[in-house]
Parts: C-alpha cells; structure tokens; sequence
C-alpha cells in the first residue's frame, strides 16, 4: 500500500495540495476513481490500525528519500489532507514513530497547515488526536459526524486556527450543564483555549439539527471571534444576550433556525458589523433586521416605550390612591365614620 502511494506521488500529474484518505466508501469503486480525478487519493480500510502503520512506514520512506527527491517534493508540498468514511472513534494516536525521529503527523507532511477535513466519519467522538497530529492547521472543517457531540476536545488548543466549521454533526449543549451554575458546561474549556489564538477566527455551524443553544461562554470570545455563521439548525431556540460581547465581530448570519427572538443585547455589537438573519424570527420586525444600528433602535424604542409605560402607571396609581384615601377619610366617608367612633371610644376608655 506504501508502495502504491509512493507509486502515486511519482506519477501523479495533480496538484499536489490535497491528498485525502478513504476508509471504506459505501457505493461503489468508481467513487475512489472520481476522487482521483479531484486529489491524490489513498483507500487503507476502516481499521484505525491500517491509516496509522500506513503514514508511519511512508514517513519512515519518504525521510530516507533525498531531499530533491519527487516524492519527498510532492509530500512537502501538500497543504490540505482529508480523512473521509472512516469508523474510529478518535484520530489513532500512534502514528508517531516509535523510534522518536518522527513527531506527528504533520511531520510526515509537514506543510498540512491550511486545510484538515474530517467527512463521514460515523463514529468519531473527539478531534483531540487530529488536533495534536495537525497542531498548526488553519481550516479545520468537519462534516457528516453525527457523534461529534461537542467541541470540547479544542480544548486542548489550536492556536493558528482561523477558521472551524462544522456541518451536519450532532453538537449538543446540554440543558442541565447551563442551569448548574456551579458546574461548566462541555463547551467552555474549548471556547478559553480559542480565545488564546494567536489570531482572530471564523466559526460556522451549519445543519446540526440536535444543536439547541449557544453556551454564554462564547463572550470569551470577545477578541477573536470574527465571523459567526449559524445556518439551519432547527432546534436552536435562542441566543444568550452575552452574544453582545462579541467586540470583533465582523459579521453575524443566522438563517434558517428555531429562533423567533433576538436578545436586545445584539444592538451591543459594532455598528459595522454586516448581519444577514433570515427565518422566522418576529422580533425584531424584518424591517429593522438589516444592520445593529437599525436593531439597537428599535429594542431603545422598546425599552423606552417600557419605561414610559411604568412611569405612566406610577402616576395613575398615586392618583388613584390619593382619590381612594380621600373619598375613604373625608366627612361622611367610611374611613372618617370608623375613625370618629374609635376616637369616642378610647376618650370614654380614658375618663373612665
């Protein structure tokens, strides 16, 4: 198998940026030959053990190779790399070789920093060994996982990362870890340690139906977060007011969610800040969704028009009070009557 890739690598004609692993394709062989058409392709088989023995011993060839040689070329040139159809749970962490002259994966390719893309992995449940085999990726895209439940596994750090995005994953912010006020929810270690990137970054979530909420947490990411793009996710219900916090958002999208209510907190967010919000949210009105500036006036009008409505309602009930104690205690009112037969009875008590 390391002789084919090798094989590949010569021959290819391609550009080499991009070379993606296949575990097993579920259709049929002439899936892997289209892929050839698109990337340098390799199909190892679902056993975890097979990826990792086939980058070990293909790092163990290719640091052998003279430096001008084509294939080692080829290996130093590719920029993206794709895990696709695969069944481990988490990225197999032994690929290092266990003679120490190798370090991670990204020493096998060393220029992997732009693009990493998991697809179709059915059964991953953690990013954390992808993250420390790739640790300088810019683009880490994920997509079709169903039991990536949260992003927690960033906690580790990713700090060249500039862009996340997640599609069709099944991310889940647990109810009972935001009502605990004791405990952490699974999403904030990740969201410290992005908030220590070295730059500023881009997360999109889109079509995670089982995503419900978005951790208050995020405000830790007042600094860096650039762009937020949360796109048909039906059981998001709401965002948290502390989205207000987002001082560096440059753009904000929401389409096609749960939602039917902004928090007013979004009038907080820079007046540059580009906004496309699209579905059924009535609050605010359509007419007032096409920039913060349109939105902050409109929940200022509402927050005034609540405020004049308490002070209004203040001054009705002084005044009916005041009208109540007069009509009760003046001469011939209920109140005087009561307080004249108590005033004779404690003078009769007292000439006694």
């Amino acid at each position: 198998m390391v002789d084919l890739l090798i094989q590949k690598m010569q021959t290819s004609h391609l550009d080499e940026s991009r070379i993606m692993f296949v575990g097993d394709l579920y259709e049929s062989e002439t899936n892997v030959q289209s892929l050839e058409n698109l990337c340098i392709t390799v199909k190892t088989g679902n056993e975890p053990s097979m990826l990792a023995s086939l980058m070990g011993v293909f790092c163990r060839r290719v640091s052998q190779l003279e430096e001008q040689h084509p294939v080692r070329v080829r290996a130093g040139r590719i920029s993206e790399i794709c895990f696709s159809h695969y069944s481990f749970y988490e990225f197999p962490p032994d690929m290092m070789d266990r003679r120490g002259d190798i370090g991670n994966g990204g020493d096998i390719f060393p220029n992997v920093r732009f693009c990493c893309e998991i697809d179709q992995c059915t059964n991953l449940t953690s990013l954390r060994t992808i993250i420390a085999q790739f640790p300088n990726i810019v683009l880490l895209k994920v997509q079709r996982c169903p039991m990536l439940k949260s992003i927690e596994s960033l906690s580790g750090g990713c700090p060249n990362l500039e862009l996340l995005s997640m599609q069709d994953c099944g991310l889940v912010c647990k109810p009972e870890e935001l009502e605990n006020n004791n405990s952490k929810c699974s999403w904030d270690s990740a969201f410290e340690a992005l908030s220590r990137n070295r730059g500023q970054f881009e997360l999109i979530l889109r079509d995670c139906k089982a995503l419900n909420t978005i951790p208050p947490s995020i405000q830790l990411l007042r600094n860096k977060l650039m762009v937020l793009s949360l796109d048909d996710l039906p059981n998001l219900k709401y965002l948290p007011s502390e989205i207000g916090a987002l001082a560096s958002l440059s753009l904000l999208r929401v389409t096609n969610t749960g939602i039917t209510s902004l928090p007013p907190e979004i009038g907080r967010l820079d007046p540059s800040c580009a906004v496309f919000i699209q579905g059924e949210i009535v609050c605010p009105p359509k007419c007032y969704r096409g920039s913060i500036a349109a939105m902050k006036k409109y929940f200022t009008r509402r927050r005034m028009k609540v405020f004049k409505g308490f002070v209004l309602l203040s001054i009705l009930f002084h005044r009916a009070r005041s009208r109540a104690i007069e009509r009760l205690f003046r001469p011939g009112g209920g109140g005087y009557k009561r307080c004249q037969d108590r005033f004779i009875l404690m003078s009769r008590k007292r000439s006694k």
